[in-house]
């Protein structure tokens, strides 16, 4: 079960792009079921050690929504609580 402070953690990563997708957080699946996280592939680099390429973890639209309601809850003076209740994603997200 996610709260909504590792939720907020988890797409904060993604959104600075810090996730290679085979090294990802195993509660990170959940955020991709919830369509909130998609996966992309970067080709190769030049000179790189790893000649393949990567799959990494971007947010989707609305995972970008999601993310930005989740740091606005994360500036209010109550977020020491509601952080730690369990994670629901706004309903008008998935759609």
């Amino acid at each position: 079960m996610l709260s909504n402070e590792e939720s907020l953690r988890l797409l904060r990563l993604v959104y600075h792009r810090q996730i290679p997708w085979t090294k990802k957080p195993k509660k990170l699946v959940t955020l991709r079921n919830l369509g909130l996280v998609e996966i992309q592939r970067l080709p190769p680099r030049v000179h790189a050690r790893v000649p393949e390429p990567i799959d990494i973890a971007i947010l989707t639209e609305p995972g970008q929504e999601e993310f930005a309601r989740l740091e606005k809850m994360a500036s209010l003076p109550d977020w020491q609580w509601t952080g730690l209740l369990a994670y629901q994603v706004k309903p008008e997200t998935l759609l």
